[in-house]
């Protein structure tokens, strides 16, 4: 008999150039794809990755939020650090100098599956500022450095209403909180005759003159951290 090439299913060209993060994903983050006009494909699952389509908002790009964005974050972004950060597949993706396209980790320190998203070069001492090559955070949204091994890119993290400045405690338990400290200042942990204390402490820049509070001076961690070329320290 002559097969019945009728019954045969047509392929649906839409979501077969839809790539997806993951398999059981009904919609593909990077490029975006497969949801209606509004929606945003997010990572609903931060154990498998799965995205699904979602109401998209429009706070704009590492700006606060919570969660994972759903009715906040503009489409191609999600959640991330307090920020919506956007979605993408290689470092290329991310424009500018010392961005970096990352993995993300859910709350259980486990990297979730296929879900990637760019940093911003930001200056932790003023994360607001639009000078010497920073792009800005948003409003209430601190900047953290990051070593030389990680290539010297800061990035934005928050949400931060936190009112902590030079000298505040900022311990969660026995670890340093940076989400304590407000923005422009970083949890730093320090030693004293066995004892350890979590302290908000300003960001500065190493080599620069003024900066930090009076009694204090700008010194490098003990893990030396960058914003790009800048070196940043913190006053103590």
């Amino acid at each position: 008999p002559i097969p019945d090439m009728v019954m045969a299913p047509i392929p649906d060209m839409a979501m077969a150039a839809c790539t997806l993060n993951v398999p059981t994903s009904v919609c593909g983050i990077f490029p975006q794809c497969g949801c209606a006009a509004g929606q945003n494909c997010n990572v609903e699952d931060t154990t498998s990755g799965k995205a699904q389509c979602a109401p998209a908002g429009t706070t704009g790009d590492y700006n606060n939020c919570s969660g994972n964005g759903d009715s906040q974050c503009a489409k191609g972004r999600s959640c991330v650090n307090g920020v919506c950060m956007p979605f993408c597949g290689v470092t290329n993706d991310c424009p500018g100098a010392y961005r970096a396209c990352v993995g993300v980790d859910n709350s259980g320190g486990t990297a979730i599956p296929g879900m990637n998203v760019c940093t911003q070069f930001c200056d932790p001492v003023n994360p607001q500022s639009t000078t010497g090559g920073f792009s800005p955070c948003g409003p209430n949204v601190a900047c953290e450095p990051n070593s030389d091994a990680n290539g010297r890119v800061s990035t934005c993290l928050g949400p931060t209403t936190a009112s902590g400045t030079q000298g505040a405690d900022c311990s969660n338990g026995s670890n340093p909180d940076d989400t304590k400290c407000a923005p422009g200042y970083g949890c730093v942990s320090f030693s004293i005759f066995g004892t350890t204390f979590n302290e908000c402490e300003k960001f500065c820049d190493v080599g620069a003159s003024g900066g930090c509070p009076s009694s204090t001076s700008c010194g490098s961690f003990s893990t030396k951290q960058y914003a790009g070329a800048q070196e940043i320290g913190s006053c103590s």
